[in-house]
């Protein structure tokens, strides 16, 4: 099955950028696309692995407590996590969202 990309909005984009990435507007505006692209993949991988921890743990704990019969055999048969196939974008897909952001941010200035 193939996966749809979605369509970020340009208001997407900045609430992820000043919510979840904690970065003033001034940060922001002052990066790079690539930057702003590495720093987005290098925090997704930071939760993906604290999601990985945390199920390692819970692994662990079922696998020493449960029935050796009925319990899972990999971390990844417990559970399943929405980072364990994760997409990276290819240069072309950034190029395609920062050429639509420079759009906006010319129309926006006049």
């Amino acid at each position: 099955m193939i996966k749809q990309k979605k369509e970020f909005t340009w208001e997407e984009i900045e609430a992820y950028a000043f919510g979840e990435l904690q970065l003033l507007p001034r940060d922001f505006f002052d990066m790079s696309p690539r930057h702003f692209s590495l720093m987005l993949r290098g925090y997704n991988e930071k939760k993906v692995d604290n999601y990985k921890q945390t199920r390692l743990l819970m692994f662990t704990m079922v696998r020493l407590m449960g029935d050796p019969k009925t319990a899972p055999k990999t971390p990844e048969a417990l559970w399943e996590l929405p980072g364990d196939e994760v997409h990276k974008p290819s240069d072309e897909e950034y190029r395609e969202v920062f050429n639509r952001l420079t759009k906006w941010q010319k129309t926006s200035e006049h």
